[in-house]
């Protein structure tokens, strides 16, 4: 199969599976219940979402013939269905980390050199491996999780798909993470105050990284 077949394929598979947000949401998970029943709701989602990974795709240049067009099609939309997921129910589904995570190491054993193998492993297992150890210890503290499980599963899969470039994103969404918490708990108390949907914040600083990345580079 000619390699543009194949990113024109991803790419529609991944629209179709995104499409599903707004028409059946149990797609991803049983616990997704219905999105708001307005239609301006759905369809602002809808024009929001394709919006911004048109302008990813705008932004990061590859050819359709690549295999890094074929990354940042996967990447962006499993980021952009986990974005409203965990925002609008507080999961991350595993329908949508499976398959993401054996894409990641499909793109690896096929287009990785011995380097880039170090590079994506130790970014991907290092980083959720140090979350995993801030939840032993928030739990031996607090009796609470720092993170979901969810959360530990998506940046060990981001980690394998963006090498160290992880470490920005998570940077950032631990920064902006801590921000909306600082204001929620101001506005709300600290009782009050609900969990930080921190895959939605994630997706947000990815999508930032990039475009940040773009800018400085021009």
């Amino acid at each position: 199969m000619p390699f543009w077949m194949l990113s024109v394929l991803t790419g529609g598979v991944v629209l179709l599976y995104s499409l599903a947000l707004v028409i059946k949401p149990s797609v991803y998970s049983s616990n997704c219940g219905d999105l708001p029943k307005h239609v301006a709701a759905k369809a602002g989602i809808v024009l929001g979402s394709v919006m911004l990974n048109v302008m990813l795709l705008w932004l990061i240049p590859h050819p359709y013939d690549s295999p890094e067009f074929v990354q940042v099609v996967l990447v962006t939309h499993c980021l952009t269905i986990i974005f409203w997921t965990d925002l609008l129910w507080f999961i991350i589904p595993n329908r949508v980390i499976i398959p993401m995570g054996l894409a990641a190491l499909l793109y690896l054993s096929i287009y990785a050199t011995q380097a880039m193998w170090v590079e994506h492993l130790i970014s991907g297992i290092g980083l959720s491996a140090v979350l995993f150890l801030i939840n032993l210890v928030t739990n031996k503290i607090i009796k609470k999780n720092g993170f979901g499980t969810g959360d530990i599963k998506l940046v060990l899969i981001l980690g394998l798909w963006l090498g160290y470039q992880v470490f920005w994103v998570m940077y950032g969404a631990v920064i902006l993470g801590g921000v909306i918490s600082v204001i929620m708990i101001s506005l709300h108390g600290r009782k009050k105050s609900k969990a930080v949907p921190f895959g939605t914040i994630l997706g947000a600083t990815f999508f930032a990284v990039q475009i940040g990345t773009y800018i400085w580079s021009n």
